[in-house]
Parts: structure tokens; C-alpha cells; sequence
């Protein structure tokens, strides 16, 4: 597309109207805080904020996956390949990448998927070595597993309550939330 991106190309018939404003290189949007910073995916990671996407600064020959911003928008997380398994990380303009860790010994990896309003708690999954979905929610460096789930998919803005889901019978999946650790 000329001028246009896959990111807003939705819109392409339209692009003069008010509402219409194009996102430069990112192709994929993957989140917006409140103070309207857009993470997004191109040929990289990007911030976009007042019409100008900044790449984000990344480990050299690293694959990132980014999935969710902090309402603040001073958190990013997602996912980055480590050694053969992708792990959970946080990146901050202060401490750039930060690998989160898996749950237990053995574990294939870990991706985060959502974070706190302040980039403070950080939900996600871990697959362990054998081979199952433990969902854990990380705060102050430690990553802690999360009971009757599979997968911890987003938190509350002040990180006290986790939405996930558990595995159900022929391949379905069920709801559930946890505050506090324990499922409700």
C-alpha cells in the first residue's frame, strides 16, 4: 500500500477524514496506554506517540513479541527468544529488557501477556517440562504459579485481580479469575 499501512488500512478510502491518522511503519497494533502511546509491530518493535513511531531498542539478533502496554505506558510485555525457548519479559525505558524467568525446573518457556496500569504485575503462562500450561502472575522479580488454570491472560489496573482461562473437557476452554492466587 502507498502511504497507507496494514495497520489503517481499514481506512484507506478515507484518508483525510478527521479521524483518520496512519501509524507510519507499524503494521500490527498490540496495545495503547491511556496517555495514547501505540505499541505496535512493523519490521520491529515501535512506540508511536504524537505521530512519530520510535523503534524500540532491541537485544541484538533477539526475536521479540510484544503483547500488551501498561496503561501508564511505561511498561511493555510479551515474549523474547532466549537460548532455544522464548521467556517472558518486561521492558522499561529504565531497565530495558527484563527476562521474567519460567515456573520450575525443565520449563519450555514463558510469555506474558498482560500488566498492571502501573507495569508493576505482569500475568502470563509458563509451559513446564511436562509439557503443561501453568498461568503465574510476577511482581518484585518473582514469578509465582497460579492455581486451577491454564493460561493468565490480563490483569486489573492495580494488579489485584487475573483473568485466565483453564483447559476443559474435549478441548474447550472455561473462565476463570483469581485474586489473591486462588482461583474463584
Amino acid at each position: 500500500m502507498t502511504g497507507l499501512y496494514a495497520a489503517s488500512g481499514w481506512c484507506t478510502a478515507l484518508p483525510d477524514a478527521p479521524y483518520f491518522q496512519g501509524l507510519g511503519p507499524i503494521t500490527e497494533v498490540r496495545g495503547v496506554s491511556d496517555n495514547a502511546i501505540v505499541l505496535g509491530l512493523g519490521d520491529t518493535v515501535y512506540l508511536w506517540q504524537d505521530g512519530l513511531a520510535t523503534p524500540l531498542p532491541l537485544p541484538s539478533g533477539q526475536s521479540v513479541i510484544p503483547t500488551a502496554i501498561s496503561a501508564d505506558g511505561t511498561a511493555i510485555v510479551g515474549s523474547i527468544r532466549l537460548d532455544e525457548w522464548r521467556e517472558a519479559f518486561r521492558w522499561t525505558e529504565a531497565t530495558g529488557f527484563q527476562p521474567l524467568g519460567r515456573l520450575g525446573i525443565g520449563s519450555y518457556g514463558s510469555s506474558a501477556s498482560g500488566v498492571s496500569g502501573d507495569g508493576s504485575v505482569i500475568v502470563g503462562r509458563s509451559q513446564t517440562g511436562d509439557d503443561l500450561l501453568t498461568p503465574f502472575r510476577w511482581a518484585d522479580g518473582t514469578m509465582t504459579p497460579l492455581s486451577g488454570g491454564s493460561d493468565a491472560v490480563d490483569v486489573s489496573l492495580d494488579g489485584s485481580v487475573i483473568a485466565g482461562y483453564r483447559a476443559g473437557a474435549f478441548f474447550t476452554a472455561e473462565s476463570v479469575t483469581w485474586t489473591g492466587g486462588a482461583p474463584l
